[in-house]
Formats: structure tokens, C-alpha cells, sequence
């Protein structure tokens, strides 16, 4: 995680944020495109942002991990 690091807008405290969705092909101009995970996006408004500046590529893939009880044993799902 990188440090909160403040910017000036107009005279302005202004805070940038970023999303882990994309790669900007500039930061990584060989990496294969991926498609978004059904749950991640339902009804396909990521995969519609995607274009030849930014790609969802393996880097950005979400990954979601269930703990499930059954008795005594634990399962990552």
C-alpha cells in the first residue's frame, strides 16, 4: 500500500485515487487482456471501459476466498 500523498487543484488539497481494475498499457504494454469474472462484473459495464489505453489483465484479476465450517474441519473455497 502506498502512503495517502496529497496533490493541489486550484489552490486545493486534492487526494488521487486509482482502481486495481485496469493496467494502463503504458505501465505494461505486452501483457494479454483477461475477461472480468462474472461477479465482478454483471452486467459487463468494466468490460465496456476496457480499450487500447487500459486492460483488465492477470494483475488486476479479483479474487474472492470463503472460509466454510463443517464440524471440526475448516475449507477454503
Amino acid at each position: 500500500m502506498e502512503p495517502l500523498a496529497f496533490s493541489q487543484f486550484r489552490g486545493s488539497d486534492t487526494v488521487e485515487f486509482s482502481t486495481r481494475y485496469f493496467t494502463s498499457r503504458h505501465d505494461d504494454p505486452i501483457s494479454n487482456s483477461i475477461p472480468f469474472n462474472q461477479h465482478t462484473d454483471p452486467h459487463g459495464v468494466l468490460s465496456r471501459m476496457s480499450n487500447s489505453r487500459y486492460f483488465h489483465g492477470e494483475d488486476n484479476q479479483v479474487l474472492y476466498y470463503a472460509l466454510e465450517h463443517s464440524g471440526d474441519k475448516r475449507k477454503t473455497m
